[in-house]
């Protein structure tokens, strides 16, 4: 049967993974969005939607953490929602980036060394304001949001090493389970891009339901360190 699973599969396989691109094309629309603001002096507005986003962003986290561990694809989902704040700085920079091109765009009698030199600046700035701030929201490992999705899980599912386990709001799992190895290996799953933590998720969840990586005796740790 061709289900929706796999017709996305196919689409996956003509055109790549899109996410990555879908994501950078709202941000520069909405950076557009934010560079009319700003043009038309909008600038109290822009900072206080970017700040909305931040705080929502934050509280989704904090959402996304109380479901875990026993709830890791839920809490995955609201932990996501954190780049929310990123991506608002992100737009409003791609905004930004637009008016300094407006403003620094050199007058028609300009000289030829002043007219240079301005747009070399302007340059200068878009490139810098680009790395520092669209680059956030990368799909690649080793960002700022895939660290922090990181962290949080490595907050959250422990090895055991005594029985019972500290009631810390942590899960312990049996040294060298699968619940363990999930979360921590690189070998099984490659790192923690978008595509690898939604399948440590669902791993995890599968084997939390199991419950075979919760030791269940201190001989059991034991056995499993020896």
């Amino acid at each position: 049967m061709f289900g929706l699973g796999k017709f996305l599969s196919e689409l996956q396989d003509l055109f790549g993974d899109l996410r990555g691109p879908a994501k950078a094309l709202i941000v520069v629309l909405i950076g557009m969005a934010f560079a009319w603001m700003l043009i038309h002096h909008q600038w109290a507005e822009a900072l206080l939607l970017v700040l909305s986003a931040i705080v929502a962003g934050y509280l989704l986290e904090l959402i996304g953490t109380l479901l875990l561990p026993k709830r890791p694809r839920a809490g995955l989902l609201f932990l996501e929602g954190w780049v929310l704040g990123p991506a608002a700085i992100a737009a409003f920079v791609s905004g930004l980036i637009v008016v300094l091109a407006i403003d620094l765009t050199p007058p028609k009698d300009t000289d030829a060394t002043t007219e240079e030199m301005m747009k070399t600046l302007a340059a200068g700035l878009s490139t810098f304001l680009s790395a520092a701030f669209v680059s956030w929201i990368s799909e690649q490992d080793n960002t700022r949001i895939s660290d922090r999705i990181r962290g949080q899980f490595y907050k959250k599912y422990k090895r055991a090493m005594v029985y019972p386990s500290p009631a810390d709001g942590a899960m312990y799992f049996t040294p060298g389970s699968r619940g363990e190895t999930t979360v921590y290996s690189s070998v099984q799953i490659g790192g923690w891009n978008f595509a690898d933590r939604w399948e440590r998720a669902s791993r995890l969840s599968e084997e939390i339901a199991a419950g075979g990586s919760i030791p269940s005796s201190q001989a059991e740790i034991d056995n499993a360190l020896t």
